[in-house]
């Protein structure tokens, strides 16, 4: 199962409810995916005998080379807009870093105070009398 746990903790505990036939709220809730919930089930039934073997997961249809290629072309789209957002927010954060570094630069030069760094000084010159 691909997932992101907090702790190993909570990793054991979404295991002991996939095995007690309780699939994690995200993934029923939010995808609607009967074959991938099926598929989780039957790997963590708590009866050995009841879940399928390599080669019986290789003959569902879910690992055909037509889905996978078709999961993989949807990973990569989802990839890109999530990039896309993220390239967007941080171009926005960075207008907002450079805005109130200006306004540092403006505020900081009403009172007199220059900024000791565009001096061309290395953070380390400083001692710490100077701060």
């Amino acid at each position: 199962m691909v997932s992101s746990f907090g702790s190993a903790h909570e990793r054991a505990l979404t295991f002991l409810n996939c095995r007690k036939g309780i699939l994690p709220e995200w993934l029923t809730s939010s995808h609607p995916l009967t074959d991938v919930c099926a598929l989780i089930l039957s790997c963590t039934n708590q009866r050995s005998e009841e879940r399928p073997t390599a080669s019986d997961l290789l003959q569902r249809e879910l690992f055909s080379s037509a889905h996978v290629a078709d999961m993989q072309s949807n990973v990569i789209k989802n990839l890109e807009v999530r990039l896309k957002k993220k390239e967007q927010e941080n171009q926005l954060l960075h207008r907002i870093i450079k805005r109130h570094e200006e306004e540092l630069k403006r505020v900081g030069a009403t009172h007199g105070y220059t900024n000791r760094l565009e001096n061309k000084h290395d953070i380390n010159d400083f001692s710490d009398d100077d701060y």
